[in-house]
């Protein structure tokens, strides 16, 4: 943490980066904790999951590529509050 904060990095930003990653890599194969929780609920194949998911994993890397890109927005209400 003393290392981000020295290099200019806010950490509050950082948290949300790693929060989204770690929720990110929970729905991806290989080691998808939570993928392998739903597949295993409805009773589905991961292949089928993960076929199915391909748009929603797009979109949660476009999201986390504009949250990495525009600090801004993840800071917006944290700065408003305080």
């Amino acid at each position: 943490m003393p290392v981000l904060v020295s290099a200019g990095y806010d950490p509050v930003h950082m948290g949300i980066l790693i929060v989204t990653l770690i929720n990110f890599g929970g729905l991806t194969p290989p080691v998808g904790v939570i993928m392998f929780t739903v597949c295993g609920i409805l009773g589905v194949k991961t292949g089928e999951y993960t076929r199915a998911s391909i748009p929603f994993f797009v979109a949660m890397a476009l999201f986390f590529v504009l949250l990495a890109a525009i600090p801004a927005l993840t800071l917006l209400l944290p700065n408003t509050l305080m």
